[in-house]
């Protein structure tokens, strides 16, 4: 592990750079999973057991304390959201602080927690989850309306990344360990899977894909662990295309959000640096932003039954 930056050689020295700003000072072991909606920002440290929540004028910072480690959630009602954790799926509603385990479909494979997720444009819930001991035992699961869970996609390693394009029609999806973005074609009436194709292929050099979006234009902006960065590539051409410097080793995730969401709020982690890396990287956990010059779109909520 690199203790300072890399030369930032990325093989394409004409792409666009761009250098991310301290959005919050915080102290992630493991922070993930950025959602924005309505003025604010939330996020998870999995490692930490906690989501926070903060107003985009900094008036308001919230810090739930969980008992399970949460991969990531999603928005569903008022004051409310779905989990996907180490115990599988939960409502937690920020208000009460109520938890409701719901389901939990990781087949009795301790070694798996649910790691990154999001909903599809009709409101499911699709999240996978990642495997310690790093073998190919964990999935991809879809949370119907109806709460039910299936399997979409399984021999994954550490799920991670998940973007569909505007028409909802193209599913972009990342297991870390193959260094790769696949496309799926997707069903939006059943959320099936078909005609698995490589998008994206992520040099070892530039570090380990994690985290995921999808800007206005259709090209994908990933987090690299190990990678101090956050990197746009287009899944038509595998082309990278811009890249966003970031003050610390591991960055994890993305979202668009503020004015027009044309500022990409970015989680970092602490997780996996030694001492050293620690003393050079002062801000590591902490929540980035940058303006890479393209705008994203609004995430989807939770459309389930009550």
């Amino acid at each position: 592990m690199q203790n300072s930056p890399p030369n930032q050689s990325s093989g394409n020295e004409s792409i666009p750079r761009f250098k991310a700003e301290l959005y919050f000072k915080a102290d992630c072991a493991l922070g993930e999973g950025p959602v924005w909606h309505d003025g604010t920002l939330y996020w998870t440290d999995i490692s930490g057991k906690a989501i926070y929540t903060r107003s985009d004028d900094g008036s308001v910072t919230e810090k739930f304390t969980m008992p399970f480690e949460v991969g990531c959630f999603v928005l569903w009602k008022e004051h409310s959201l779905v989990l996907a954790t180490d115990a599988g799926f939960q409502n937690f509603n920020l208000r009460t602080r109520k938890i409701e385990a719901w389901s939990n479909p990781k087949i009795n494979l301790s070694n798996n927690r649910f790691n990154d997720g999001k909903c599809d444009p009709r409101g499911r819930f699709v999240a996978g989850t990642l495997n310690r001991a790093r073998v190919p035992e964990a999935a991809l699961y879809l949370l119907d309306h109806d709460k039910s869970v299936r399997e979409l996609y399984r021999h994954v390693t550490n799920s991670n990344g998940l973007a569909w394009s505007e028409s909802g029609k193209i599913f972009y999806y990342i297991d870390t360990a193959t260094r790769m973005v696949r496309a799926f074609d997707y069903d939006l009436e059943t959320g099936a899977l078909s005609n698995e194709r490589v998008a994206v292929k992520i040099p070892e050099a530039h570090g380990k894909p994690d985290g995921m979006t999808i800007d206005r234009n259709g090209n994908l902006w990933i987090a690299l662990w190990g990678g101090w960065g956050v990197e746009c590539w287009n899944p038509n051409t595998g082309e990278q295309l811009a890249r966003i410097d970031v003050p610390a080793a591991h960055v994890t995730c993305g979202v668009f959000g503020g004015a027009n969401y044309e500022t990409l709020f970015i989680t970092t982690a602490k997780s996996g640096l030694d001492d050293a890396a620690l003393a050079e990287q002062k801000l590591a956990g902490s929540i980035f932003s940058a303006q890479p010059g393209v705008g994203g779109f609004p995430v989807f909520h939770f459309n389930g039954n009550s």
